[in-house]
């Protein structure tokens, strides 16, 4: 016996996880804007009724597409913040009501939020502190939080992301 013998594919609804990322200026929103406006109408196009797009905005680059938006009959929800805690929250709750798109822009700004947090959390006396080698496990695991969702929503979601520059440390 096969051990595919069981297991003939079917179609059943996936959902759409992108990551863009690239330096300011350089058009992600742009893009998750038309892209999500696209992916709306293909889910209308094949009989599907989608509900609105969600954007979770850290930096006002929403404020351009509304009227990209408002042309195209797509409806717009948008949430400014840049806390971790708000974005899991939001991503929770567009994927528990009817919303089919979610645009997080950008996720940079939510990852040194957490980031920034931790290291408040260290510094002792009004200190700075600085992240070290084994701090890098705990922050991995309450990112997990945010990847997990974003595999597991079920609701399509753009994540943007700042390019950076590469450099390193040496002690």
């Amino acid at each position: 016996m096969s051990i595919w013998s069981s297991t003939e594919a079917e179609n059943t609804l996936g959902y759409l996880k992108a990551a863009v990322f690239g330096f300011q200026g350089s058009g992600k929103t742009f893009a998750a804007v038309k892209q999500a406006i696209g992916l709306h109408k293909h889910l209308t196009s094949i009989g599907q009724k989608p509900g609105p797009v969600g954007i979770f905005d850290t930096e006002r680059g929403a404020d351009f597409a509304v009227p990209e938006f408002k042309r195209h009959g797509v409806p717009l929800f948008v949430i400014r913040g840049r806390a971790f805690a708000k974005l899991i929250e939001a991503i929770d709750e567009a994927a528990s009501s009817n919303f089919s798109i979610l645009i997080v822009d950008s996720a940079t700004h939510v990852w040194r939020d957490l980031c920034d947090s931790y290291q408040k959390s260290k510094g002792a006396n009004g200190r700075s502190y600085r992240l070290q080698f084994q701090d890098w496990a705990f922050l991995k695991s309450e990112w997990a939080q945010f990847t997990d969702r974003l595999v597991n929503a079920k609701l399509h979601m753009l994540v943007l992301g700042r390019a950076g520059h590469e450099y390193a440390n040496v002690e």
